[in-house]
């Protein structure tokens, strides 16, 4: 998993103090690696430890927070 963000000054949105605009850019497995899943554990049949799925592939998520 990584994450960037960036905050920015509002000098104009609220009275003298200002506000902070927050840029996020999230990202969940970046190098979009193979994670497997359901790990069959059963010793009778005969997929004793294939994997029957796998997690996810990228994914990536943006957001924007004002603090005030």
């Amino acid at each position: 998993d990584f994450s960037a963000a960036k905050k920015t000054k509002i000098p104009w949105f609220v009275g003298t103090e200002g506000a902070q605009l927050e840029t996020r850019f999230e990202f969940f497995n970046v190098f979009n690696n193979v994670n497997l899943t359901g790990v069959n554990t059963s010793i009778n049949g005969g997929s004793f430890g294939f994997a029957n799925g796998v997690f996810p592939a990228r994914d990536i998520q943006f957001g924007l927070r004002i603090e005030y």
